[in-house]
Parts: structure tokens; sequence; C-alpha cells
């Protein structure tokens, strides 16, 4: 089971001391009317106690608290920096988490970033759709190439469009990602059905072979 990171309910190591010497502590807080989420986190020279609760002024419906030991390190340039144990795997770490009711390093919870949780394909067409927006054309998959903004360099829009149709072609020839692109003529076309993936590749090689016969003519 993996679990989404929270930085409401992290334990920093840089967060908590600077230069060798601890903070006044950490206090935060989350809201879920009439609910309040609040950690807080308070540094010693060995040891950083923490707490949790879940409540409203008037009723606590979930708390737990406890502490976690420090290992202070020498740097090579001089110095020293501090760690925290992870009471798990014992390991020294410089980031823990809490997720219900206990806290732990990132591999022992199975705390998962969402570049693990999303699949590349679908982490492929957004940055194509990012690139897409950023040169003022429609963000879909397949969509017609937007032209070239004014005041951008003819060198800087062909990079942004190839760079378009390889993340596209790439998506299209992994595993369906349930996205919608668009086909040559305009008619829509799912990545996630049985020639979507071909449609949309057969789309960008041709797209690739119409931007290189373009740039041979502007050179």
């Amino acid at each position: 089971m993996g679990y989404e990171l929270d930085p409401l309910f992290s334990i920093v190591t840089s967060e908590l001391w600077e230069r060798g010497q601890p903070s006044p502590g950490i206090i935060r807080e989350r809201t879920y009317s009439p609910f309040v989420q609040r950690f807080t986190l308070t540094p010693e020279e060995f040891r950083v106690r923490w707490a949790y609760r879940m409540g409203s002024p008037e009723k606590t419906v979930e708390t737990a608290a406890g502490e976690v030991k420090v290992d202070w390190q020498q740097c090579t340039k001089g110095g020293v920096r501090p760690y925290v144990f992870c009471p798990v795997c014992r390991l020294r770490k410089m980031k823990l988490y809490y997720v219900e009711g206990r806290v732990s390093c990132q591999g022992c919870l199975g705390v998962l970033y969402r570049s693990q949780r999303v699949p590349l394909q679908v982490r492929q067409l957004e940055r194509a759709a990012a690139i897409r927006k950023k040169l003022g054309g429609e963000s879909w998959a397949g969509a017609p190439m937007p032209p070239k903004p004014r005041g951008m360099q003819w060198r800087t829009y062909r990079r942004l469009t190839d760079q378009i149709l390889r993340l596209e072609a790439s998506a299209a020839q992994g595993t369906s990602v349930g996205e919608a692109a668009a086909s040559r003529d305009g008619s829509p076309i799912l990545l996630d059905s049985p020639n979507g993936g071909e449609a949309l590749l057969e789309a960008v090689v041709a797209e690739l072979e119409a931007a290189a016969a373009k740039r041979e003519l502007l050179e």
C-alpha cells in the first residue's frame, strides 16, 4: 500500500535546526470545519517530540504523540548535520512522515510521489499539453500545431514543437492511458480504443515529416 506525501505531516531536519541550534518549534494546521488537524514538532538536541491531534475545541477525534531520536554527523567541509532515525528501519533520514498514527521514512511507509503514481504516458501527454499551451494552442494531443508566437525565435519554436511531437509519439507507443486525442482530420480518437495509439502515432509521424520538410524550405 502506498501513501501520498503530505508536507503538513513531515519532519524535516533542515526546518528544525539552523547552524546546529533547534528552532522554537513548528505547529502546522489544516481546517476541515468544524475540525482542525494539528501537527506539532518540538526539536531538542538529541530528539524530536511530535504530536498529532484532530478534532474541534470541544471534541478530540484522533490523537497521537511520540518522539524520534536525532543523530549528529560531521560534514566534510566542517560543521555538523542532524539526522533523524526512522523508528521502523532505524536508518538515519533527513525526512520522516506521519501517516495513520505512526512516523516512518518514505520507504517504510510506501510513500508515493506523483511521478510514481501517474503512468509515464499520462505525464508525457501532460508535458506536451503544457508546451502546447505555452505556444498558445489547444492542449489536447494531436491538435493542429500552434503557429510560432510573435517574438519567439524559430530555433526555439522548432525545438518546442519537436518536443511536443516526440512526447505524444512516445505516449502513443506505450500502454493505453485513456486520454482523448485527435486524428489528422480533427475527429476524436481515444488512446484506449483498439487502434487509438496507432492512429495518434501515425498523425505524429506525419507531423514530424511535415515539420522536417518545412524546416528544409525555411533553411
